[in-house]
């Protein structure tokens, strides 16, 4: 059985991001103690756009490593540095977002060319092996001479 290494990651990230989304939720009342509410929205919009970019298929395992840092900084009482990596990664995702369509196009061309090599493989060979069998049956016999032999 062969399981696309793309979709385990991708069941990862999602997995991965349902716990920070749980997470958040937990903590999201000493979090308003400590912090602005305006960072912990922005995060949770970012959280929510990275979602969304994971769902379609595009790779975001360097973005959520990002946000889950912007969550300890923001459980840590470090709203400023917070502030720069959500902008940062604001920034990123944005980009992402760009070129998702781009992204999903190439992932789907390679994984549609996989499966026309695979699906081509006994073509080529219902072609190919019978000539190259006789080419091999002749190369191993032409020194073989045949004698008649005269039964009258």
């Amino acid at each position: 059985m062969c399981i696309d290494s793309s979709l385990i990651k991708l069941n990862s990230m999602v997995i991965v991001l349902m716990v920070l989304v749980l997470a958040v939720s937990i903590s999201s009342s000493c979090i308003s103690i400590h912090s602005d509410s305006g960072i912990f929205e922005e995060f949770l919009k970012l959280y929510i756009e990275v979602a969304d970019l994971a769902r379609k298929g595009v790779d975001v395992s360097y973005i959520v490593c990002k946000l889950k840092e912007v969550h300890e900084a923001i459980q840590n009482n470090r709203t400023e540095y917070a502030k720069l990596l959500l902008l940062n990664l604001s920034t990123e995702v944005e980009y992402l977002r760009e070129r998702a369509p781009t992204i999903v196009m190439y992932k789907n061309i390679a994984k549609m060319s996989m499966v026309v090599a695979i699906a081509s493989i006994p073509l080529i060979l219902y072609i190919v092996f019978p000539r190259l069998y006789i080419y091999v049956w002749f190369k191993a016999r032409r020194k073989w001479v045949i004698k008649t032999e005269s039964t009258r």
